[in-house]
């Protein structure tokens, strides 16, 4: 499990490596996104 994996930051800027939280990680950071939900998530 990785955090780009799992939908929780996206790439900023792809050539400077730079990472945003995204929408499922503020989620996920909030208490409204439970560890079962990216646990059972498929590929």
């Amino acid at each position: 499990m990785t955090l780009r994996k799992e939908g929780l930051v996206d790439y900023e800027d792809e050539s400077r490596a730079l990472y945003r939280l995204s929408e499922r990680g503020r989620n996920y950071l909030e208490g409204r996104l439970a560890v079962e939900e990216l646990e059972n998530r498929e590929e």
